[in-house]
């Protein structure tokens, strides 16, 4: 089982390699290390696609992580952040602005029975501590239902500007034809195209 969003590609396989950490006149030490390759699915084509396919996008800043691990047969290093909720765009009812809110990213490392697990993609850096965040969020089973960001990378957006501007990831600038001209844009343009797409799904008549 694998998280969602990710693809069962070759470069799934976990690599295991055995690498010589130091000699001496004594001993030789190696050191196991088990490398993650994740392979993400990219956002669809349109602006429209990418809120109907998840459940919560949010505006937070990230106020603490934590390095976890998740899986059993496949032992994911998963850092859990802690995002206060500055703004919701589309949310379940029952979340309040200024909640908490934990999220899963795949990254870090961990060791388990002398094995380093480590997942390190440098297109899909860690979220830092204090740095603010739009993000495209669906709950998934193999983290135990808290929420990861859809789309991989594509699903982040960085704000900058003390927040008045939000920076369009590669993922969605490539695939969703909306942001496809853009490098970045005011954070109330695209929060205002996001929340216009939430109020005509939720004014259309069941069929």
């Amino acid at each position: 089982m694998l998280p969602n969003g990710l693809r069962p590609t070759p470069a799934l396989v976990p690599l295991l390699f055995c690498l010589v950490s130091w000699s001496s006149a004594l001993a030789t030490q190696q050191t196991k290390q088990q490398v993650q390759l994740l392979d993400y699915q990219g956002p669809p084509s349109s602006l429209r696609e990418m809120v109907d396919s998840v459940s919560l996008i949010i505006l937070g800043r990230v106020e603490k992580r934590e390095q976890k691990v998740f899986g059993t047969q496949h032992l994911m290093p998963t850092i859990v952040h802690s995002i206060r909720v500055n703004r919701i765009l589309k949310a379940p009812k029952d979340l309040k602005p200024r909640s908490v809110v934990e999220v899963a990213q795949e990254g870090g490392k961990i060791t388990r029975d002398g094995i380093e697990h480590i997942v390190d993609d440098r297109s899909y850096p860690v979220f830092a501590v204090g740095e603010e965040y739009l993000l495209f969020l669906r709950p998934d089973k193999f983290y135990g239902g808290l929420p990861t960001i859809a789309f991989g990378p594509g699903g982040a957006f960085p704000l900058t500007e003390k927040g008045t501007r939000v920076g369009i990831p590669g993922g969605a600038k490539a695939n969703v034809r909306e942001l496809s001209t853009k490098s970045e844009m005011a954070t109330d343009e695209l929060a205002v195209l996001i929340q216009t797409i939430v109020s005509k799904d939720q004014r259309s008549p069941e069929l």
